[in-house]
């Protein structure tokens, strides 16, 4: 996992916030895709931690497990929240309902833009298509979300951002 997180108990340039936002990329991307969120939480106050982690190799529960790892390990951090696209949004979820969440640490709220909260129709239909094909460039994770029981509804307060465009019937079925 690729991060800015704290490290020995401090970010590049500072050391860890009280409040710090983890920013969560989807399937096939990197942390890169999520830059432009970090100035905008920065100005308003928060510590930011995008982090990039190899969403196509490893099983949903192997991603959380780093992430709960990480954030056992935030010393000075008092609330953690998310701001996630798609696969991370599920993520986020799974990490925030995990049994192994640290205790120290507050959870904050949870933005989500885009999450395939009830799977993702697309991966569905091309794993039934392609299936081992799919698996093999989309990954373990990428078939996980061609199901329907992805993650739980969030316990915190949380915001989820969606659109359409092609006259309200979206590009993604």
């Amino acid at each position: 996992v690729g991060s800015e997180m704290c490290i020995g108990g401090r970010l590049p340039g500072g050391p860890c916030p009280e409040e710090l936002v983890v920013v969560l990329h989807g399937l096939g991307r990197s942390r890169k895709s999520m830059r432009s969120v970090e100035p905008v939480l920065r100005e308003a106050g928060f510590g930011v931690a995008r982090l990039d982690y190899p969403s196509t190799r490893l099983r949903l529960e192997a991603h959380v497990a780093t992430l709960v790892e990480l954030m056992s390990d935030l010393p000075g951090t008092r609330r953690v929240h998310f701001v996630t696209h798609s696969l991370g949004g599920i993520l986020a979820r799974r990490t925030l309902a995990s049994e192994d969440w640290p205790g120290a640490i507050e959870q904050g709220r949870l933005v989500m833009f885009a999450p395939p909260s009830q799977g993702a129709s697309l991966a569905r239909a091309l794993d039934a298509k392609l299936g081992g094909l799919f698996e093999a460039v989309m990954g373990p994770s990428g078939r996980q979300i061609a199901g329907s029981d992805v993650a739980p509804l969030p316990t915190v307060p949380f915001l989820v951002v969606a659109g359409s465009t092609r006259g309200g019937r979206g590009t993604n079925p």
